[in-house]
């Protein structure tokens, strides 16, 4: 799963710099080529028009880990002698950076034995752990510094990788598989774990929209965006929803001349740019416009077919379940419209081909298989195929109802989740009622256990639009049965 980068921060003084210069050209080197999900930033560099405590918090506060270089750049005169020691704001910043971020991820080097006599080290430092090196072994020990943060960042979690494996992001456009962690999907550490209601889903859009701002290459933003786009729903039309759609549209208009000598050619490139396109139409029309509009569906059905599907080439499964979804989701839109047999079954067609692709993308919770399986389930239902339906339908609800069980997931995510779970039920026996499968008396009865359902969830004190929606649709769907 694609995630903001890990900054390491990196604390020199006096003598310091060259050593502080190197590692940065060597991480930065390391990540333009190997695509590691690491930066750097070095501390008097990325603070100096910023009030300084005020700019090293900050800075520590957005880092996952600090290495400080210490290096005799200081005299002291006691009444007996005269000893080397570090720069003073060596020793402050590296309080702070330890503070923030913990002893484990702070790594110390020097150039100078600690133990050396004439050198003053604050006692309380003898106990961190500090490595030496030398001009003969500095290069081998620059190695060591990176191989260990690389291995400190295996907590972060990137599909196709286990979490022993070092994170990359390399070829993601390419990839044969991209299992995407969807429990660690809401997961961010810059908000407060107290944060619930309206206010969790605000935070949540608009720090999305700042981690993809900072990701440095276009295949990165595009994969970020895929793997969050099929949540968008669970906001409901609060304006930061639409504001991340713009936002997100605007940082993936243009692809550079980087990512194309990358890539090697443009055809895979304009394929993506072309389908968040579509895909980021497709929601505005329908959230934000909400409207049934039969020539606006035409023209995105055009637009999605105008760059043709890469058959033959390496593509990321991810990329493939969105590419079939939408265009399923599309024509179905189109069937509405007119009610034309070739739309539903082209959306039908789509759905089968996503399906095809989700096992190479959904980890335990199956996201997209309760997606897809809804959206088959309509599909059958519309061409009045009442046992697949059903078949599909009950699929797509024992998935989402295990998403509303998901530990990981806070009261306001399994809340906001929990429409995607109603709506497959109602949908389910509205279908019922629609076809005799049940009686009226059993339909009654189905609407009764979902409202006693429904009940138990927080939609009246956190005001979430989604079970608001639910609630009205139950209501409308109950007075049909009267």
């Amino acid at each position: 799963m694609i995630q903001k980068y890990k900054i390491v921060s990196v604390v020199y003084g006096g003598t310091g710099k060259q050593y502080a210069a190197d590692l940065n050209e060597r991480i930065t080197r390391l990540s333009e080529t190997e695509r590691y999900p690491i930066s750097s930033k070095l501390i008097m560099e990325s603070i100096l028009t910023q009030e300084l405590l005020t700019g090293v918090m900050d800075l520590f506060r957005e880092s996952e880990f600090c290495v400080a270089f210490l290096t005799a750049d200081d005299c002291c005169v006691t009444e007996n002698s005269q000893r080397k020691r570090l720069r003073q704001n060596i020793v402050f910043e590296l309080g702070m950076a330890i503070l923030q971020l913990g002893r484990e991820r702070c790594i110390l080097l020097s150039d100078f034995d600690v133990h050396d006599p004439s050198f003053e080290l604050p006692s309380d430092m003898s106990s961190l752990g500090i490595r030496n090196f030398t001009s003969e072994n500095y290069s081998e020990v620059m190695d060591e510094v990176i191989s260990k943060i690389l291995k400190m960042s295996c907590d972060s979690l990137i599909s196709g990788s286990s979490s022993k494996t070092v994170p990359q992001y390399d070829h993601l456009l390419q990839r044969n598989e991209y299992r995407v962690d969807y429990e660690n999907i809401f997961v961010n550490r810059s908000m407060s774990i107290h944060t619930e209601g309206s206010a969790f889903l605000k935070e949540t859009l608009n720090a999305w929209l700042e981690e993809c701002s900072t990701l440095p290459n276009y295949d990165e933003k595009c994969v970020y965006l895929f793997e969050r786009i099929g949540f968008l729903p669970i906001f409901g039309k609060i304006p930061e929803a639409q504001q991340w759609l713009w936002k997100s549209a605007e940082m993936m208009e243009h692809y550079h001349e980087s990512d194309v000598s990358y890539y090697g050619d443009t055809e895979l490139l304009d394929f993506t740019s072309n389908l968040i396109s579509n895909i980021i139409e497709y929601t505005k029309i329908k959230m934000v416009d909400d409207k049934l509009d039969y020539f606006s569906y035409l023209k995105l059905l055009n637009n999605f077919t105008s760059e043709p599907f890469p058959e033959n080439a390496p593509l990321n499964p991810l990329i493939a379940v969105v590419y079939y979804d939408y265009l399923g989701l599309t024509n179905m839109k189109l069937f509405q419209c007119k009610g034309e047999t070739k739309y539903i079954e082209q959306a039908q067609t789509s759905f089968e081909m996503a399906i095809q692709y989700v096992s190479k993308v959904d980890m335990s919770l199956k996201i997209w298989a309760g997606f897809l399986n809804y959206n088959l389930a309509r599909a059958y239902a519309a061409q009045n195929e009442v046992e697949k339906a059903s078949e599909y339908y009950l699929k797509a609800i024992r998935i989402r109802e295990r998403w509303l069980k998901n530990s990981s997931y806070n009261i306001t995510v399994r809340n906001a989740l929990s429409s995607e779970y109603f709506i497959a039920k109602i949908d389910y026996i509205d279908m019922c009622r629609r076809f005799k499968i049940l009686s009226d008396e059993q339909i009654e009865q189905e609407y009764i256990t979902i409202e006693a359902e429904l009940n138990t969830y927080c939609d009246v004190d956190d005001k979430l639009e989604q079970l608001l929606y639910v609630r009205r649709l139950l209501q409308m769907k109950r007075k049909c049965t009267l």
